[in-house]
């Protein structure tokens, strides 16, 4: 059981750090500054919508899944009639559904990477990376280190 648990947190985790889904930027080939950073194509941004209209009725119905193994779990931990098996079978049903969201996440923005030329992915990257850093900067977190010097900088939303 340990070992499973280990297995569906480490896809969790890499999942995550490959790609945190739609997260701060959104739909971002479709801001302005973003197509104009990353010299995105009207046939590139064709395509992106298409594969987050093709993958978004999906990921709502696991995001919903997610939400109900969640409130389980919840119930499980509140009831005045404490059942460890109860517990267990509810937190793993929990990580599943979790691990199926970010699986098909993780689908998705393959898909996505798939459209986009290599320097056009690692311009992507350097504008999440620095948006992270400012979102920390914002909120009072230390980020662990800088923005990539001489990247774009992410867009603002003003």
């Amino acid at each position: 059981m340990k070992r499973i648990v280990g297995f569906l947190a480490g896809g969790l985790l890499t999942a995550t750090l490959v790609w945190a889904g739609p997260g701060p930027m959104g739909r971002w080939w479709q801001h302005p500054r973003v197509q104009q950073e990353l010299g995105l194509q009207p046939d590139q941004i064709r395509q992106l919508d298409d594969i987050y209209y093709r993958f978004q009725p999906e990921l709502m119905d696991l995001q919903n899944a997610v939400g109900k193994a969640r409130l389980n779990l919840e119930q499980a931990m509140s009831s005045d009639r404490w059942d460890d098996r109860q517990i267990m079978d509810a937190a793993r049903q929990l990580m599943e559904a979790r691990n199926r969201l970010e699986m098909k996440r993780l689908e998705m923005t393959l898909n996505m990477r798939r459209v986009l030329q290599p320097d056009q992915w690692q311009k992507l990257q350097s504008l999440r990376q620095a948006l992270k850093f400012r979102w920390m900067e914002r909120h009072g977190r230390r980020p662990p280190e800088g923005p990539p010097s001489g990247g774009p900088r992410p867009p603002r939303d003003r």
